[in-house]
C-alpha cells in the first residue's frame, strides 16, 4: 500500500504525529526524487547520493525502533506492549528491505528494476514508521477513553443517590472525574488536526460543564421531592442528555479524520505555502513554527503528487524544485541548531539568513509549477474529451433556447 498525502490525511489524527513524521517523510522524498532524477546525473555521482541518503534514513528509523522498544519495555499496558513489538518487528524488516535496495543501487546504478525496488522500500519504510507513531497515538486516545468512561459511571453513582447525605461525596468524585477528564480532552483537543474534530471535543466540554451543574439540581429536586413525576421525567431528561454528551465525545476521540478531509487538500497546499512563506520571512524567521517541518513535509507530498501525474517539462521542474526545497530544509534545519548552540556567531546566522531567501525563491517557484502543471492536465484532459464537452454545450445551449421560447403567462 503506498503512502499518499490522503493515506496520511486519513491515518494521522494528530498535529504532534504529524511533527514527528514529518523530518523522516522528507527524508523519504528526497530519497525517491533522487531516485527517480538519477538518469539526468552522472551515474556514479547519483549512486553516491542515493546511498547517502538511505544512511541517512536507516539512521532515522533505527533511532524510531529504539524509541519504540524503550517505551514498550515501560508501558505498563499489554496492548501497547503487543502493537508496538508488532510495529516495530514490520519497521525493522522495511529498513532492512532499504537496505539492500540500497546496496543493489551502488552496484548497478543503471539497473531500473533495482531503482524500482529502492522506491518500494522507501514507501514501506514510511509506512512502518507510520503504524508505529499510530500505536503511540492510540495510546493517548485510550487515555482519553477511558477518562470519559470514568466520568461515564460517576455520573451514573450520582444518579443513584437515595439520600442527600450520600450526595456530596458522589458530587465530589465526580467533579473530580470531570476535571481530570477537562484536562485530557483540552489537551487532546489542542492535538487534534482536523478542526471539526476539535470543534465537536470542545462542544462536549462546554456541554459538560454546564450538564454537571443542571445535573446537581435535578438531583437535588429529585431527592427533596422523590414521588413527583416531574422530578422524576427532569432527572432522567438529564441524566440522558449527559451519558448523550459523553458518547459522543468517545466517538469522536475513537474515530479517523471526517471523510471529507481529502477535499481541502488542494487548500491546505495553498496554506500552507503562505504559511512557510511567512514563517520564513525577516520578521519571523528566527521563531520558526514547531510545525513548519509538517507544512513543509504536506507541500511536499501533494507538489510530487501533480508531479507523478505530468510528463516532460513540468514534471522535470516540480521534481527538481521539490528535491531542492529539501535539501535547503535540511541545511536550515542544521543551522537553526548551531545557531542555539553557537548564538554568537554571526556567519552560521548570516548562512541561515541566506537559506531562508533560498527557500523562499524555491516556494514561488513551486507554487507556480505547480499551478501550471495543474493547468495543463486540464488542458490535456478537455483536449481529450473534447466532444463529450461540445455535446455538454449544445445541450445546454438549447436548453436555455427552449426555455426562452415559453410562453408567458
Amino acid at each position: 500500500m503506498e503512502v499518499t498525502n490522503g493515506l496520511i490525511s486519513r491515518l494521522v489524527k494528530s498535529k504532534s504525529t504529524e511533527r514527528v513524521l514529518a523530518p523522516i517523510a522528507s527524508q523519504v522524498s528526497l530519497l525517491m526524487i533522487l531516485n527517480e532524477v538519477q538518469g539526468e546525473e552522472p551515474a556514479d555521482a547519483s549512486a553516491l547520493n542515493v546511498s547517502a541518503c538511505v544512511d541517512r534514513v536507516t539512521q532515522a528509523v533505527e533511532g524510531f525502533i529504539r524509541v519504540g522498544h524503550d517505551q514498550r519495555h515501560r508501558s505498563p499496558d499489554p496492548l501497547f506492549d503487543s502493537q508496538m513489538s508488532a510495529a516495530c518487528e514490520t519497521l525493522e524488516l522495511a529498513k532492512s528491505e532499504l537496505y539492500v535496495a540500497g546496496q543493489r543501487i551502488s552496484g548497478t546504478p543503471t539497473s531500473s528494476r533495482a531503482h524500482s525496488s529502492l522506491t518500494a522500500a522507501a514507501k514501506d519504510v514510511l509506512q512502518a514508521v507510520l503504524r508505529v507513531l499510530v500505536v503511540v497515538d492510540d495510546v493517548e486516545v485510550r487515555r482519553c477513553v477511558q477518562a470519559v468512561s470514568v466520568v461515564e459511571t460517576k455520573v451514573k453513582n450520582v444518579c443513584n443517590v437515595r439520600e442527600s447525605r450520600d450526595l456530596v461525596s458522589a458530587f465530589k468524585e465526580l467533579t473530580e472525574a470531570v476535571l481530570y477528564m477537562t484536562m485530557m480532552m483540552s489537551r487532546r483537543q489542542k492535538d487534534l488536526v482536523s478542526s471539526a474534530q476539535r470543534d465537536e471535543l470542545m462542544t462536549g466540554l462546554n456541554l459538560m460543564r454546564k450538564g454537571v451543574s443542571s445535573l446537581r439540581m435535578a438531583i437535588q429536586t429529585h431527592l427533596k421531592y422523590p414521588n413527583n413525576p416531574q422530578a422524576q421525567a427532569c432527572k432522567q431528561q438529564v441524566l440522558d442528555q449527559t451519558i448523550s454528551v459523553l458518547m459522543d465525545m468517545r466517538a469522536t476521540l475513537e474515530s479517523g479524520p471526517p471523510t471529507d478531509l481529502d477535499a481541502d487538500l488542494a487548500g491546505h497546499f495553498v496554506d500552507h505555502i503562505d504559511k512557510v512563506l511567512e514563517g520564513l520571512g525577516e520578521g519571523s524567521r528566527f521563531e520558526l513554527s514547531p510545525d513548519m517541518e509538517s507544512w513543509i513535509a504536506s507541500i511536499i507530498r501533494h507538489a510530487m503528487g501533480v508531479a507523478l501525474l505530468c510528463h516532460g517539462t513540468y514534471r522535470h521542474l516540480v521534481t527538481r524544485t521539490c528535491q531542492r526545497i529539501l535539501q535547503s530544509k535540511f541545511r536550515l534545519f542544521e543551522l537553526q541548531q548551531s545557531m542555539i548552540h553557537s548564538p554568537h556567531l554571526s556567519e552560521i546566522r548570516l548562512d541561515y539568513e541566506g537559506v531562508c531567501e533560498v527557500l523562499l525563491d524555491e516556494f514561488c517557484e513551486l507554487e507556480k509549477h505547480v499551478n501550471m502543471a495543474l493547468l495543463n492536465l486540464i488542458i490535456d484532459t478537455c483536449c481529450f474529451t473534447s466532444q463529450p464537452l461540445e455535446q455538454l454545450a449544445t445541450a445546454a445551449i438549447h436548453n436555455q433556447v427552449r426555455r426562452a421560447q415559453l410562453p408567458s403567462r
